[in-house]
């Protein structure tokens, strides 16, 4: 290993030490899920700050295409919940009608349920929440891959 690497190794290893040191000092009887969240939270403070390239990967990953035929709705509800809170990490928290239409874009960009995205569209404006969304479209495709569709036809 040449000097560079070793000298790296070195900082690091003294700014983990610090970190848990300055962390953990009166955390006595407290759960250790609590001071994992502590520490994490302390290390992202200090080494993990965003910058707008984060922030856009982050809300490219959130609308990732989707193609029903090799993925289940429920992943798509996962990418969104994940970009969701990672966004909540870059200090860009999501509103509830962003990961709704984030959802809707998903849905649209891949081809196949533009009859279900009209029904969706009639509900009223106070309907149109992130918890609506995610139990009309599972119970819409679940019913859709029910019926054996997995290739564009609708239900």
């Amino acid at each position: 290993m040449n000097n560079v690497n070793q000298e790296l190794i070195a900082v690091a290893k003294t700014a983990f030490e610090t970190s848990l040191k300055r962390t953990f000092t009166n955390l006595v009887g407290v759960a250790p899920t609590q001071i994992f969240l502590i520490w994490f939270n302390s290390l992202f403070d200090v080494y993990g700050q965003p910058n707008p390239d984060d922030i856009t990967a982050n809300n490219q990953c959130m609308v990732a295409e989707w193609n029903p035929a090799t993925r289940d709705f429920a992943s798509v509800i996962r990418q969104i919940k994940d970009a969701t809170i990672f966004a909540g990490f870059l200090g860009q928290p999501k509103q509830d009608f962003e990961n709704v239409y984030a959802g809707e874009l998903v849905i649209r960009n891949a081809g196949f349920f533009s009859d279900k995205l009209q029904n969706w569209y009639k509900k009223t404006q106070a309907e149109h929440t992130w918890a609506n969304f995610k139990t009309f479209f599972s119970e819409e495709i679940t019913a859709w891959y029910r019926a054996g569709c997995t290739t564009g036809e609708e239900v």
